[in-house]
């Protein structure tokens, strides 16, 4: 192959790499509890948002949005309210979709020797000021259900809405991560309920869906069910979206693959003209 075709290939493979996930710079405002930390050696190398349970904001807000933390059981009749429980939330800026897949990952963390029975750990995609999707809803430990009476009808939280693609795994922290006023992590109390060979402080979640093409919110939020203020924290890791080529990127890609084949043909021609 000819040495001026490859600055030509060179192009093509970099344009081909912005069909990558590209990580979208999403700034957050924070209702209760929450902020920006620096980076935390063995969780994330960059800079992430949070909010905790702390804040007291009240879940009435989260009904206002047509969110239930925990659905009512058979006969609509709820073993909980949202309006007991109080928490904190990051609300995204604007997001604007295509039509392209959305993938949100993020992680539920509380503290060794607490029971994680009563927290919450959610992500959800709002369009004008109503839930749409229902990214995640988890507890910090990876259990699926309020308080000790094991998973039944009016306990559980609810699942992910139809569409969304998630996998979570509880995992032990390898580190404390302080945030406000707690460290959040496995060696910070003896206990017995999250600790190490027990339970796990933390559960990390991905979330896939593909929403119809509009703007959108983010909303992150840590809440305690039953509004004593438990430990529990929501870190946002990153938020992402298959760039797949903006139109100025096809159409650089578009000039490079005819630049090509021009001198392909260019060559065959002086070839043919030698022979």
């Amino acid at each position: 192959m000819h040495r001026s075709m490859f600055p030509l290939l060179a192009t093509i493979v970099l344009l081909a790499g912005f069909a990558s996930a590209d990580s979208l710079s999403l700034s957050y405002t924070v209702s209760g509890t929450g902020g920006v930390s620096q980076p935390v050696s063995g969780f994330s190398n960059t800079s992430f948002w949070w909010a905790d349970t702390s804040g007291g904001v009240s879940g009435s807000v989260l009904t206002a949005l047509g969110f239930d933390l925990v659905p009512p059981g058979p006969g609509g009749t709820p073993y909980y309210f949202n309006s007991g429980s109080t928490g904190s939330l990051l609300f995204s800026s604007v997001l604007t979709m295509s039509g392209e897949s959305l993938t949100v990952d993020f992680a539920g963390m509380t503290v060794a020797g607490l029971p994680p029975l009563n927290q919450a750990d959610f992500a959800l995609l709002v369009q004008n000021s109503q839930v749409v999707a229902i990214l995640a809803d988890v507890a910090p430990n990876g259990v699926n259900h309020i308080y000790d009476f094991g998973p039944m009808p009016g306990t559980l939280y609810p699942n992910p809405s139809p569409g969304v693609t998630t996998t979570a795994s509880s995992t032990p922290l390898s580190t404390d991560i302080p945030l406000g006023d707690t460290d959040y992590g496995n060696s910070s109390s003896s206990g017995g309920y999250c600790k190490v060979g027990i339970q796990n402080c933390m559960i990390q979640v991905s979330s896939t869906y593909t929403p119809a093409p509009g703007q959108y919110q983010l909303v992150f939020g840590a809440y305690d069910l039953v509004g004593n203020n438990l430990p529990s924290a929501v870190a946002v890791e990153s938020v992402t979206v298959p760039e797949g080529g903006s139109s100025l990127e096809m159409i650089l890609v578009a000039m490079a693959m005819c630049s090509m084949a021009i001198v392909i043909r260019r060559r065959k021609a002086v070839a043919q003209s030698k022979s």
